[in-house]
């Protein structure tokens, strides 16, 4: 509340009136002093200090009076002296206490009224100040909010410095010269005709920025100058005004306040002149924007790195060879780039590597035999890429592979005899979609990694039998071995693998029949086997399957009827095309809602459409065409009243006002699409 000086001025003379007031009080005073007089009785040996008993009994009286804080000590006296045997004495009392009491409150009003006054000028004072440091903090937080929001160092800062002349005549001041002779001699950037005045090179332009625009004006005799100059040519080089964030960079004299950039605040490098120089240990900054090459420069800082992550940007060109005097770097993350290159060989000396993640890039050439020396390595991410020949028998001695990424490359080849082998951490395996060929061996060493709970080896040209050793892998949870040349039955033994969830094994030429082991495969939620050459009967155990959601059969000779599976309630993709199926459209369809593909053409089955299809709400995709003995489909007209009927095929025969398509014979077919929902038709 703001007060107005002419408010105090106003109620001045209503203060006078106060001292009548005060001095009528003193009857009422009176009678609630006893009152309180009776409270202080009962506290009469109270002490002020401990040990140590009041002097008068009037001093105690007043001293808990005040202390209760609702009379002021004063009435008690009059009302004390009142108690004397002079019959006068109570009106001269009185009349004494009336004209003391007016004097006091006269005195009490006087400095309220001086009080208030000056209250109102200290208030209007120091409001005024807050009123103005408010407006200030509002719009320092307005401009925080901005700086928050608009974090970034905008292009046209940089563009209005680096936009000038840039001739030898423009460059002759005695700072321009020291920066200058200071990096050249350094040694750092080791082709000084990237420095020279006309250089569009980001090592011209981050010399350029430091003489001209840098606000810190770094000295270049100090310890971390070069450290400064080469986080200034990666900026630079990899557009950093374009970044998506690019707070402080190259602005803020700390580099540990750059975004991106994390320092050990504990641990710090001393030079021996005892200036402290900032220890980096991370450079992060993924998804960021990024476009250009790194240069070598950049690793001259991030000698005590440990995390280097600048994965989904655009770097180009190489990598440094540099790289490799990273001694403390654990992580190096460069995947989903457009790297080019070799790997460079120097990499081994990064020993303390743990992560090595180069995955999405255009890498090519072999894969160097040094990698085989970093013996800390758990994940190696070389996917696609454009790698290619046959996989270094020195990869073995990766005693501590968890995760182990090829995949997407051109790799080719037998597996090298004992590659596994001493992997014994080895979690996941990833192979596929390489030129791979021969059999899977014992002698891989791969039946040892017994933590193995993911192997993708799919799209290659793996041949010979399925190893039963696979059954030894009790974690495994995903095995993948489609798209071989796998030949021979299916092993009963993985039926034994309990955390099993998905089972691929299509396009191979598998034969045999379906173990009845896979019933009691509790975790199962994806079997794959088409496109081989099985034979016989599906197991009515798999009605056991309450995880199954995919179950693809399609392309075989399978016989018989397809045993019930209306308990597999998660059953959302049931393909069985081009079998040997026969009898009446499964009833139990219609009890499974997550249903979206039934995919049953090419087989022999008879009758009727059932009318529970009409229930599966969810159903996107029913190809029921080459079954001749199928005749009625009366009760695909409720499938059609859907708000979204599902794509049908059927046969040209049976009546569907909302079928896509229709085969008028086996001969004679029109598909909607070439994908495997249409094999067999």
């Amino acid at each position: 509340v703001e007060w107005n000086l002419s408010y105090y001025v106003l109620q001045y003379p209503l203060l006078l009136l106060l001292p009548f007031s005060f001095a009528k009080m003193e009857r009422r005073t009176m009678v609630n002093s006893d009152e309180y007089n009776s409270v202080s009785d009962q506290s009469s040996t109270t002490n002020d200090v401990a040990g140590q008993p009041n002097s008068s009994t009037a001093s105690r009286t007043d001293d808990n009076l005040a202390l209760l804080g609702h009379v002021d000590p004063m009435h008690v006296s009059s009302h004390v002296f009142a108690n004397n045997n002079d019959p006068k004495e109570p009106y001269y009392n009185h009349r004494k206490t009336f004209t003391r009491r007016f004097l006091i409150g006269f005195a009490i009003c006087v400095g309220i009224a001086a009080f208030a006054t000056a209250a109102y000028f200290i208030a209007a004072t120091v409001g005024g100040n807050n009123n103005t440091s408010t407006a200030t903090k509002s719009a320092t937080t307005t401009s925080s909010d901005t700086t928050t929001t608009s974090a970034n160092t905008p292009a046209s800062t940089f563009d209005q410095v680096l936009s000038s002349p840039d001739t030898a005549s423009d460059n002759t001041s005695a700072r321009y010269t020291a920066v200058y002779t200071a990096i050249v001699s350094s040694g750092l950037t080791t082709n000084v005709q990237l420095l020279q005045p006309g250089s569009t090179a980001p090592q011209r332009t981050a010399l350029r920025w430091i003489v001209y625009g840098d606000p810190a004006k770094p000295d270049p005799n100090a310890p971390s100058f070069l450290d400064r100059y080469a986080l200034t040519v990666f900026f630079f080089s990899t557009q950093g005004p374009k970044w998506n964030t690019n707070s402080k960079w190259v602005i803020d004299p700390n580099v540990c306040t750059w975004v991106g950039i994390q320092c050990d605040q504990q641990q710090k490098q001393q030079t021996s002149g005892g200036t402290i120089i900032p220890v980096i240990k991370s450079l992060s900054l993924p998804k960021n924007n990024l476009n250009g090459p790194l240069p070598s420069e950049v690793f001259l800082p991030l000698q005590n790195a440990t995390v280097i992550s600048l994965f989904t940007n655009q770097l180009q060109g190489t990598i440094p060879g540099e790289i490799g005097s990273l001694e403390e770097l654990a992580t190096l993350a460069l995947f989903n780039n457009t790297l080019v290159g070799q790997l460079p060989t120097a990499i081994q000396s990064a020993k303390n590597l743990v992560n090595l993640l180069l995955a999405g890039n255009k890498l090519e050439g072999t894969v160097p035999t040094e990698l085989g020396s970093l013996s800390q390595l758990e994940q190696l991410h070389l996917y696609d890429n454009k790698f290619y020949g046959t996989l270094p028998s020195e990869l073995a001695q990766l005693t501590r592979m968890k995760r182990l990424w090829l995949s997407q490359n051109r790799f080719y080849g037998n597996l090298p005899p004992n590659l596994f082998s001493q992997m014994l951490n080895l979690e996941a395996l990833y192979l596929d979609q390489n030129f791979f060929t021969g059999p899977i061996t014992v002698q891989s060493g791969l039946f040892s990694a017994l933590n193995l709970e993911d192997i993708r080896i799919y799209k290659n040209a793996f041949s010979g039998t399925i190893p039963s050793d696979f059954g030894q892998l009790s974690k495994l949870k995903l095995l993948y071995l489609d798209q071989n040349s796998f030949d021979g039955t299916i092993p009963d033994i993985l039926g034994q693998l309990s955390n099993l969830r998905e089972l691929s094994l299509f396009t191979n030429h598998l034969q045999g029949t379906v173990p009845e082991s896979f019933g009691q495969l509790q975790s199962l939620q994806v079997i794959d086997v088409g496109d081989n050459d099985l034979t016989g009967t599906i197991p009515a155990s798999f009605h056991n399957l309450l995880q199954l959601h995919k179950l693809r059969l399609y392309k075989n000779s399978f016989t018989g009827a397809i045993p019930d599976l209306s308990e597999c309630t998660n059953l959302d993709d049931l393909e069985v095309q081009k079998n040997l199926f026969s009898g009446i459209v499964p009833l139990w369809l219609g009890n499974l809602p997550k249903l979206t593909t039934i995919v049953l053409s090419s087989n022999q089955f008879v009758g009727s459409v059932p009318s529970s299809l009409s229930k599966l709400n969810n159903l996107e995709y029913l190809r029921l065409q080459d079954n001749l003995g199928i005749d009625n489909g009366a009760a695909l007209q409720d499938l059609c009243s859907l708000s979204k009927p599902p794509a049908i095929i059927v046969d040209c025969q049976i009546q569907c006002t909302c079928c896509s398509t229709c085969l008028v014979s086996p001969s004679q077919v029109t598909t909607v699409s070439s994908n495997r929902l249409n094999q067999g038709t």
